[in-house]
């Protein structure tokens, strides 16, 4: 997982290095994190307890088009999720690295104003 903001910061700086720098990129957090982990940051940012909760894969698309994603944009995101779950990638050894932790993340999405 990686913040918004640092993974829009990785990507503006591809773009204006050479173009042999375009390629696959691994990008996460400053650290490797679990979905407990993100129910734990939040749980911590709002003073209550929040639990995780498995939704099985092939209630996924519904799931999403249920919470206002287009068929087209569930169909990416479960799609991504699948590969994600699977690994069906490689990881590297050393990704890019952003600097914003998850704790600080939750924290800012809680308190902004939506």
């Amino acid at each position: 997982m990686i913040a918004p903001q640092d993974l829009g910061q990785f990507a503006a700086q591809l773009l204006t290095e050479a173009v042999e720098r375009t390629g696959l990129y691994y990008v996460e957090g400053p650290e490797t994190y679990a979905p407990a982990d993100v129910a734990n940051a939040f749980a911590e940012t709002l003073g209550k307890p929040v639990e995780t909760v498995v939704i099985p894969r092939t209630e996924w698309i519904p799931y999403l088009r249920n919470s206002g994603f287009s068929q087209k944009a569930a169909e990416a995101m479960a799609a991504m999720t699948d590969v994600t779950f699977e690994e069906k990638f490689e990881v590297s050894d050393s990704p890019f690295r952003g600097d914003t932790t998850l704790r600080d993340y939750v924290a800012a999405l809680v308190s902004a104003e939506v």
